[in-house]
């Protein structure tokens, strides 16, 4: 499996002046090799373990407390599920769940790293694994009250 241009392919077949690829939806698609000696290839089977970055937004008025809480919660996930995010978690790799950008005065986006314990080979693991960090991101997101709610904007009627 390889990444071509942000493309998920598969290696069909490998000629000497082409090399034949399947798409995820059965598309297959030829390239001249001389086009591929030219374009970066990311090839996910020799890769390594590999991470991801999820990205969310929460209010400014919300307490550091909250948002220790809310990353002691997800970490404790994280660590009793070690068949899905891996033996990092077991060595006492710690989340990463830091400040990234405040668009206005009533939104942060916080960013939380999420290391996989493989590569992503297996795509279909992968995005499993990423779900269910989401459905546990918002269920602890819902028990500590924490939410964004845009500032109230005001509307002027023009005659």
């Amino acid at each position: 499996r390889v990444f071509i241009n942000g493309e998920n392919l598969v290696v069909e077949e490998m000629h000497i002046l082409t090399t034949v690829f399947n798409r995820w939806d059965g598309q297959q698609i030829t390239m001249s090799n001389s086009k591929l000696w030219s374009t970066d290839i990311h090839n996910c089977r020799r890769s390594g373990n590999q991470s991801e970055i999820l990205l969310f937004q929460i209010s400014t008025s919300t307490s550091m407390a909250l948002i220790g809480e809310l990353e002691k919660r997800v970490s404790a996930y994280l660590a009793d599920n070690p068949k899905l995010y891996g033996k990092a978690w077991r060595d006492g790799q710690l989340l990463s769940l830091s400040g990234y950008d405040t668009e206005d005065a009533a939104k942060m986006t916080l960013k939380l790293f999420l290391p996989h314990p493989d590569n992503w080979q297996d795509n279909a693991l992968r995005w499993e694994r990423r779900t269910n960090v989401l459905q546990q991101l918002k269920l602890c997101m819902t028990d500590l009250g924490l939410e964004y709610l845009p500032p109230i904007q005001r509307v002027r009627k023009v005659q």
